[in-house]
């Protein structure tokens, strides 16, 4: 039993460690996008074919 409560605990750890290096990568894209092409709509692109 205790075997499994590290387990589940380093996978969480891992996990929540995972998010916070992909989060900030994420959002200075998404800010950087926003600065250069304010009117940015993805559904238009599937709307042009």
């Amino acid at each position: 039993m205790i075997v499994y409560v590290i387990t589940v605990d380093a996978k969480r750890a891992l996990v929540g460690a995972g998010a916070r290096i992909l989060f900030y990568p994420a959002l200075l894209y998404n800010v950087c996008r926003n600065k250069m092409q304010a009117e940015f709509r993805w559904w238009d692109e599937i709307d042009q074919v």
